[in-house]
């Protein structure tokens, strides 16, 4: 939940932080007293503003509710109108997508956002450029009133993220507990992060982006995605390859105590990033003639967040493993992975479904490829490349076998063609790892008296187990794996016209001559359009048992 409002001046000694911002009360000597309630539901955001009348020297406060709107999780919709505090009287309400970063939780720890604790985080909105250190010390750490940064997502980079700690860090020490309020477990003046559609942010503003200059661009995955330094550094091969060059591993961040949200919305972008460059401007110029009174930084647009993602201590098995005070497990997250989808070409005859060990088994060659994708918003991140481009070319795949190649054909090949698209490969390959496991690695075994028809009264049909749970044993016939073509990023074919073969024999141990002839097929498949060749990448042979061959992050990486 994220929230935006026009904060009020407080009454003479009366702090809205002393109340809250979801109900201010506050009174003085003025007969006139004011009670603002923000109405909150699930996902939601409020806009209101207080007007003002100045009558023989005193402060009475009229309540005006401007403009209010709702934010939801989801992604998408665009507002007609540009939202404003500054038309007084008006209610209407509009939608104003964000997408939330949240955490996720691994065996030692936890990646990703969250607010500190239960209570919700308020702050005004401040550009980022104001509230960092700079080089020639012209943002020196003054007494900040607690605030909320908004950000060009072309600078939200680890090491601004850095430089905006830093300085929070800083200033906190300065300000003491002069802005303290329901946030009292530490929360210090950095209140959240509001990450902005880039494009909106150009039609505001042509000035450099960046405090250094730098116009690069920044990939929020690290240099090794999934290799060294990340939870899934243990199950890689040739972890130290720095596969992503222009990583800087902010993905792999623990930001527990600062909420984050990315607002594509341009319209509502643009305002935002206006509305950040009036207040800072505001607060420097005021910073700049002495002490900031509380006068001086109100009134001001703010933004609340309630992204309570766990405690600071949670990992993964704290997480799963949660038992309630009334002794039942009530699970606090949920697992990663969700469905995998596998299939065989050939008819079924050839499968061999009875869980025993078969030696005469024919081998399976699988195409693989993942079916997801991963970023700072996950629920903004479509994957393109990294995941649609490879699902679309292996349906293609499968497509053609099947419409193209006789079943007789099939069945009659030396080894028989398996299609496993998996989930959960951003987060240590999960689908393809319990895949594998199940049907191979040791293979999966179905407690005594737990196996029962998939389909009930169909007792000569497909089997299922219900501990552990399986609705299919199915995959029980796909045995003897020998080898795998992953498909991934395939999508960058239109512009860099190259394709490179990764593995082969150089990676598999003791190999049949299978991965070898996988890898020498592959390689001859360039056309006219594009060239295929065998990629150049070698182990790095520095005494330190890390000299693997690389591989990308992929289903193969399991096998």
């Amino acid at each position: 939940m994220a929230r935006l409002k026009r904060c009020p001046p407080p009454m003479r000694g009366c702090s809205p932080q002393a109340n809250g911002l979801d109900e201010e009360v506050c009174s003085s000597s003025s007969p006139t007293t004011t009670t603002t309630t923000t109405t909150t539901t699930t996902q939601s955001a409020s806009l209101l503003k207080h007007s003002f009348l100045r009558n023989r020297g005193k402060v009475s406060m009229l309540r005006a509710v401007l403009l209010a709107f709702f934010v939801n999780s989801a992604l998408g919709g665009s507002s007609n109108n540009v939202p404003s505090l500054d038309k007084p009287f008006q209610s209407s309400f509009e939608h104003l997508p964000h997408v939330p970063c949240v955490s996720l939780f691994h065996r030692n720890g936890r990646v990703g956002c969250g607010t500190l604790g239960r209570s919700t985080m308020t702050g005004r909105l401040l550009h980022w450029s104001t509230v960092v250190s700079s080089e020639d010390g012209s943002n020196s750490v003054a007494n900040v009133p607690p605030y909320v940064v908004v950000i060009d997502e072309r600078d939200y980079s680890n090491d601004n993220v850095d430089k905006i700690v830093s300085y929070a860090v800083s200033a906190t020490e300065v300000g003491g507990s002069k802005y303290d309020d329901e946030n009292k477990a530490g929360a210090g003046v950095l209140r959240g992060i509001l990450v902005l559609n880039s494009t909106a942010v150009d039609e505001v503003s042509s000035s450099k982006r960046r405090l250094d200059g730098d116009e690069s661009y920044y990939s929020p995955e690290p240099q090794t995605p999934q290799g060294e330094n990340t939870p899934s550094e243990q199950i890689s091969v040739g972890i130290n390859h720095a596969w992503n060059s222009n990583g800087d591993g902010l993905t792999n961040r623990d930001m527990y105590g600062i909420p984050t949200a990315y607002i594509a919305d341009s319209s509502v972008a643009s305002y935002l990033y206006s509305v950040s460059l009036e207040q800072s401007k505001t607060l420097v110029k005021k910073s700049q003639h002495g002490k900031l009174d509380e006068d001086d930084i109100f009134p001001a647009i703010v933004a609340e967040y309630d992204y309570y993602m766990g405690p600071d201590n949670q990992n993964a098995k704290t997480c799963l493993s949660w038992v309630d005070k009334d002794d039942v497990w009530r699970p606090k997250c949920l697992p990663l992975g969700g469905n995998s989808v596998w299939g065989v070409a050939g008819s079924d005859t050839e499968q061999n479904e009875d869980g025993g060990d078969d030696e005469n088994a024919k081998p399976i060659v699988m195409l693989a490829t993942s079916i997801d994708s991963t970023s700072m918003f996950h629920d903004a991140s479509p994957g393109a490349n990294t995941a649609a481009s490879n699902i679309i070319a292996l349906l293609m795949a499968a497509k053609l076998i099947g419409t193209s190649v006789p079943v007789s054909t099939i069945d009659g090949l030396s080894k028989r063609i398996a299609f496993g698209f998996f989930q959960g490969e951003s987060y240590g390959f999960v689908g393809s790892r319990s895949f594998l496991r199940d049907v191979a690695y040791p293979g999966f075994e179905c407690d005594e008296d737990s196996e029962v028809p998939a389909v009930a009264k169909n007792t000569n049909g497909e089997r299922a187990c219900l501990y552990p749970l399986r609705p299919t044993l199915s995959f029980r016939g796909v045995k003897n794996i020998v080898g795998m073509i992953s498909v991934d990023q395939v999508g960058v074919l239109q512009t860099e016209k190259n394709l490179y073969v990764h593995g082969g024999g150089n990676v598999v141990q003791n190999d049949d001559g299978t991965s070898a002839f996988l890898a020498e097929v592959l390689a001859g498949l360039s056309t006219d359009d594009y060239t295929v060749s065998a990629s150049a990448e070698q182990g790095d042979d520095d005494g330190n048992n890390d000299d693997e061959y690389p591989l990308p992050p992929s289903p193969l990486t399991s096998l």
